[in-house]
């Protein structure tokens, strides 16, 4: 029988890379639609380039966090076995 937190663990582990995988989505979506929705006839922004901008920083702000989560996760793999527990 396998603990009962370590389903939990992979499940967690899953949702991180799994929002991990959509951030990077967002952001080649973002950088698709700012490109490709440029036009030089307009003097502001298209509504498809400010839609991309938008995905582009939904996406770089998910990269962000999802990343900032594994570095934790890795830290805390890497400190927990040097420190004593008290």
């Amino acid at each position: 029988m396998e603990p009962i937190g370590s389903q939990d663990n992979s499940s967690e582990k899953y949702k991180i890379i799994s929002w991990f995988i959509i951030s990077v989505l967002f952001i080649v979506i973002g950088l698709v639609l700012d490109d490709t929705t440029a036009s030089s006839d307009t003097l502001g922004p298209t509504g498809g380039q400010l839609f991309g901008l938008l995905m582009l920083f939904t996406g770089g702000v998910m990269f962000l966090i999802t990343g900032f989560i594994i570095s934790l996760r890795v830290l805390n793999f890497f400190v927990k076995d040097d420190f004593p527990n008290f």
